[in-house]
């Protein structure tokens, strides 16, 4: 999210430079840099209601802690190891 952030910062400042030192201004190339928060907005709606979900999902244990999150992403990437290996 950051990332475009940064690249919409960095877009804004070029166009604005092209504005004044050229004098030529694209509504099309401003379109396209409005896509970037855009995008911001879309990010964080997808994450608000991931982290709402995440929320009401009732406590499954101490014995199901182990696999939530990063963890399952990385028990997966090592069985897939595993299994490319042999």
């Amino acid at each position: 999210m950051a990332e475009l952030l940064l690249l919409f910062l960095a877009g804004l400042i070029g166009m604005l430079l092209r504005y004044i030192i050229k004098g030529e201004f694209d509504i099309g190339q401003l379109y396209i840099l409005l896509m970037f928060p855009l995008g911001i907005l879309f990010i964080l709606i997808i994450d608000r209601c991931v982290k709402k979900k995440e929320r009401e999902q009732p406590n499954l244990g101490e014995e199901n802690e182990l696999f939530n999150g990063k963890n399952v992403l990385y028990f997966v990437s090592s069985v897939e190891l595993l299994l490319l290996r042999k």
